[in-house]
């Protein structure tokens, strides 16, 4: 009886002190948090296709990689994360910059003021518009490990415990011809476009698909 006593206390110490450690693990209080950047995290809160998709005027789906060659549309597009979208619609307020009304214009052709003139007036806006940044090609991209790119053509998660940087993660976003005459965009590890390009997928460019 005594050590029957003496087991079942020690057994019950052994599940406190269980708890108690459990309670005292970091991994309990502290678990790994992800942060991206930019849009993309406003996006990845979206966690299915169809949340992604109501969310169309800043973010698009990305889809698992399938065989190019696929042609059944369930393969082919399997939901991986939503994220940015690099060509919002643009949303109609109901203003516009000219009326054809008679209502007021940025320039007049009745005589009246204009932004700028013919007359040997000044004009504004005489400054070349910038230039952008010319696409790196999928070959550009793996030949610098997808180093010192745009954020608009990578996909990048931090990983964070108790402050410190566990790991980050970086992806590249693809806009995949899959062969039947559509596009879809993925998202993949940099080593990976190696097998794009060597597929010789033309259409295949860096980036999100327009």
């Amino acid at each position: 009886m005594k050590f029957s006593i003496v087991k079942n206390g020690q057994t019950c110490l052994l599940a406190i002190l269980c708890v108690l450690a459990s309670a005292c693990n970091p991994d309990e209080f502290f678990p790994v948090e992800e942060f991206l950047t930019g849009e993309d995290a406003y996006c990845y809160e979206a966690k299915d296709l169809n949340s992604c998709e109501t969310r169309v005027d800043r973010c698009q789906p990305a889809y698992l990689e399938s065989d190019a060659e696929t042609t059944d549309p369930a393969l082919e597009k399997e939901f991986l994360v939503c994220i940015a979208n690099p060509n919002p619609a643009p949303i109609d307020d109901g203003s516009t910059t000219s009326g054809t009304d008679g209502g007021s214009t940025t320039g007049g052709t009745d005589g009246g003021s204009t932004t700028g003139g013919t007359d040997g007036g000044s004009t504004g806006g005489s400054d070349p518009a910038p230039q952008p940044e010319p696409v790196p090609t999928l070959e550009d991209a793996l030949a610098n490990k997808c180093q010192n790119m745009s954020s608009e053509y990578l996909w990048e998660k931090t990983e964070m415990k108790k402050g410190k940087v566990l790991g980050k993660t970086s992806k590249v976003k693809v806009c995949h011809s899959t062969g039947n005459g559509s596009a879809h965009t993925i998202v993949i590890a940099c080593p990976a476009l190696k097998a794009h390009i060597k597929h010789k997928q033309a259409e295949d460019y860096l980036g999100a698909c327009f």
